[in-house]
């Protein structure tokens, strides 16, 4: 549909035309004696068409058409490959599926673990999986699209992440599920959990707890064992009583190496089994030499500080003093973290000034009183809280986030921040953010400091125990909220040396992530430099080098190794050029939570298909799909598009204008008009 129309009124048409007329009639009035008075009229009127067109296009005339589209209902496709259901895939059924649906519907096939994926894939290699995160990542790509369908093709098994049966996100778009794997119990004999501290003091003993899951084994002997560095240190036979018995079996280890440890827990029986990939799990242990000294001092009682307190006295490599301002009269100088919250006593704080010891602050809206400590230009209100919600900086080297804690941080309820605009006299790392739930606007709400004399660590929110809360009432324990805090203290406790030679990286990694390693390098002054060039040497367990040189990002120095295979690595780091070096290492842990559970388990599946008003099928009636979906009302969506083309845009116009000022000009030459 066309339409026509201008900035101006088109009554002053008929005025240029006036005008048009009027300039035509002066030009070729002295013309009419004498001459072919054929010709002067032909003149006459190209002249006048000619200045007509130019006067009319400066009314900006423009012409208005509105095109209609029609959008194709949208189905996506999630395919799971996670290696539990390896033997089970069925990518040619699914590419048949995306292939027939594609004839009436948009289509956008997906494969996933514990991260979404385009296009399908035929290998079930997936160490871990995440419903919940899949579901987020799809809402959050086709938010507001005409999304029809979404045809899941899983087991029912996630081990990463949090529920998906509470993920309100899920309500709003029908799920198709279909349903893989094998849910006959066969006779099994599996390791279900290990149970341990994180970490044990050198030279003590130290106990593993050993969840044993048995199916079909009535009257059967295991023994379990537990192996370090290929050497038993500790086994115990059980026997089984029952065709379905769950056992706990405690084992101990001797604390002898310092740094992280493997320990290899094995199932040994000699009945047979269809798989004993599950008979097998490694886990870590961190040998530390010595406990850490922690001070929390307050003026009065805070849930945040409880909350803290609660996540990092959980872990034995810490000796926690807790005091009321008012009632310490000891020594600073003996801890390696000071935690504080609502101290008025300047004096008290210049005491914590005089020491080494890296610092948390708790602020409370009177982060202005610690300015002495770790000065920062900022606007503060103690009186007004905002409510913010908060995000996980993921682009830190310096802190990683598991999937279970990136799901708490986005879940959690809201914390109050008081704090806005505020500028750093440093370089801090941000930990987590917080965005305004009205304005949208993000502050820091947890930093950390490495770039000054000693360490520092600020909480500018208030809310924390909220969080804690929220993640015992979703999985009913507070693992990654302990996760949160012990690795903020771990960073402001370890390494606390002033060095002008630092790498960073984890001490843990997971063998599905990247191993990052970043290096800083600072001058006399203390300031970072970024003009050197930094060399790694990367050691594997076989004693086998690997070569590696750091590049410049941003004025950090970074190594992203990529996905390495589980072992422990040492490395040898020096700036080129120079005898500086650095010596460190890190452990790639294997991901075993596949092989924990093998039993699909197809009641998720029907909830997250009934709960949506989907349907669940069989591998073998995945034909049906189509008609369901169809009978399912997806209706496409038309839309019109308003395009706008002003005429003096139109190349065409201003070339026929042009063509008969040529005209005129030849006529009146050949005519001896000129």
């Amino acid at each position: 549909m066309l339409s026509f129309s201008s900035d101006y009124t088109i009554f002053l048409s008929f005025f240029y035309f006036l005008i048009a007329l009027l300039y035509a009639f002066i030009l070729y009035k002295d013309e009419r004696r004498g001459s072919n008075k054929k010709l002067i009229r032909i003149l006459f009127i190209l002249r006048t068409v000619f200045v007509l067109g130019i006067c009319f296009l400066l009314l900006n005339p423009y012409i208005k058409s509105f095109q209609r589209h029609t959008l194709k209902p949208i189905i996506v496709i999630a395919q799971d490959v996670s290696s539990s259901i390896e033997g089970f895939g069925i990518y040619d059924e699914l590419n048949n599926l995306s292939l027939d649906l594609k004839k009436d519907f948009e289509v956008f096939p997906f494969h996933f673990d514990d991260d979404l994926y385009p296009g399908l894939s035929n290998k079930n290699i997936g160490k871990t999986t995440n419903y919940n995160k899949i579901i987020n990542n799809i809402y959050n790509q086709f938010s507001n699209e005409n999304v029809c369908a979404i045809v899941f093709a899983s087991d029912g098994l996630y081990n990463s992440g949090s529920n998906p049966k509470y993920n309100n996100k899920m309500q709003s778009i029908p799920f198709f599920t279909i349903a893989l794997g094998d849910t006959n119990s066969y006779k099994d004999l599996s390791i279900n959990k290990v149970i341990h501290n994180q970490s044990a003091l050198l030279s003590n003993s130290f106990s593993i707890d050993v969840m044993i899951e048995s199916y079909k084994y009535r009257k059967k002997n295991v023994e379990v064992q537990l192996f370090h560095n290929n050497e038993l240190i500790d086994s115990k036979m059980i026997k089984i009583n029952s065709d379905s018995e769950f056992r706990k079996i405690r084992l101990w280890a001797n604390a002898d190496k310092k740094g992280v440890q493997s320990y290899v827990v094995n199932l040994k029986s000699d009945s047979e089994e269809m798989t004993k990939q599950n008979n097998t799990y490694t886990t870590y242990v961190d040998i530390r030499d010595s406990r850490s000294n922690v001070l929390i001092l307050t003026s009065s009682p805070h849930p945040d500080i409880a909350a803290y307190k609660s996540a990092i006295d959980k872990y034995n490599y810490y000796n926690i003093e807790s005091y009321n301002v008012d009632e310490y009269i000891g020594d600073f100088s003996k801890y390696d973290l000071i935690v504080i919250s609502g101290i008025e006593s300047q004096e008290v704080i210049d005491r914590i000034k005089k020491t080494k010891a890296s610092i948390l602050i708790f602020s409370r809206g009177d982060f202005s009183k610690y300015s002495s400590l770790y000065p920062i230009n900022l606007k503060e209100d103690s009186q007004t809280k905002n409510e913010s919600n908060l995000i996980a900086d993921t682009t830190s080297f310096l802190f990683s986030f598991s999937d279970d804690l990136k799901d708490l941080i986005q879940n959690s309820p809201p914390v109050f921040s008081r704090i806005s605009n505020p500028v750093f006299l440093t370089t801090p790392d941000v930990v987590l953010w917080s965005i305004n739930t009205n304005t949208e606007r993000r502050t820091p709400s947890v930093i950390i400091d490495q770039s000054i004399e000693r360490k520092i660590g600020v909480l500018f929110s208030e809310g924390f125990w909220k969080m804690k809360l929220y993640d015992y009432r979703i999985n009913r324990n507070n693992l990654s909220f302990d996760e949160l805090f012990y690795k903020i203290t771990q960073l402001l406790i370890l390494d606390n040396k002033k060095d002008k030679f630092r790498i960073i990286h984890q001490n843990e990694i997971d063998e599905n992530i990247d191993v990052v390693i970043q290096a800083e390098i600072y001058n006399d002054s203390y300031k970072k430099i970024s003009d050197r060039i930094v060399d790694l040497k990367l050691i594997d367990e076989m004693g086998k080098e690997y070569f590696y040189t750091f590049t410049n990002q941003n004025n950090n120095y970074i190594l992203n190794l990529g996905k390495i295979k589980q072992g422990r690595y040492t490395y040898i780091a020096n700036i080129n050029g120079s005898n500086i070096k650095k010596e460190g290492g890190f452990t790639v842990k294997s991901i075993q939570l596949e092989q924990l559970s093998v039993t699909a388990d197809h009641s998720l599946l029907e909830f997250m298909a009934s709960s949506t008003n989907g349907k669940i099928v069989f591998p073998n009636n995945i034909n049906k799909l189509k008609s369901f979906i169809t009978d399912n009302k997806c209706n496409s969506v038309i839309h019109f598009e308003e395009k706008s083309i002003g005429l003096i845009n139109i190349y065409w116009i201003l070339l026929s204008l042009l063509l008969l000022l040529a005209i005129e000009w030849i006529l009146r030459k050949y005519n001896g008009l000129i």
